[in-house]
């Protein structure tokens, strides 16, 4: 649920540099790693969505 919040801030941070300072490139490379940063995020709550479905691997004895 953080996970959500946390990419409605980013948008919502995204839009305020883009209408605070439309002409800035630096503004730009911000959103962009924001951008990055969300996709890092969702894939991080995929790969903790896969790895809680997966069933446990069993552990071979070396006898």
């Amino acid at each position: 649920m953080w996970r959500s919040t946390v990419i409605r801030c980013s948008i919502l941070f995204i839009l305020v540099l883009w209408v605070a300072m439309p002409d800035c490139s630096q503004a730009h490379d911000i959103a962009i790693n924001l951008g990055e940063a969300e996709h890092l995020a969702q894939a991080r709550a995929a790969l903790d969505a896969a790895l809680e479905i997966a069933p446990p691997r069993e552990q071979e004895s070396a006898s």
